[in-house]
């Protein structure tokens, strides 16, 4: 094993179970072949877009309650801003 290897264990044996579980989830997403992600119609800028999406919305999930629906918020911001003109 390479002193990096060795390292990287190392680093996995202090984390918690929690983070070793997102950390196998990112390592298998990388370790499929990219031919087998990209679906019909998809081009790998387009398959690369969407992963990153999914990240991002995994990582703010926290942060909003959970029945918040965008479209509501979108409605209601509509409402806010533009229903004096009605």
């Amino acid at each position: 094993m390479s002193g990096l290897q060795e390292q990287a264990v190392q680093m996995i044996g202090v984390l918690s179970d929690d983070n070793v579980k997102f950390l196998i989830d990112f390592m298998q997403r990388f370790m499929i072949p990219k031919s087998n992600r990209i679906q019909a119609g998809q081009t790998e800028e387009t398959l690369n877009f969407m992963e990153e999406m999914e990240t991002m919305r995994k990582r703010a999930q926290p942060y909003f309650s959970a029945d918040f629906t965008s479209n509501k918020a979108w409605e209601e911001a509509m409402d806010a801003k533009y229903s004096r003109f009605d």
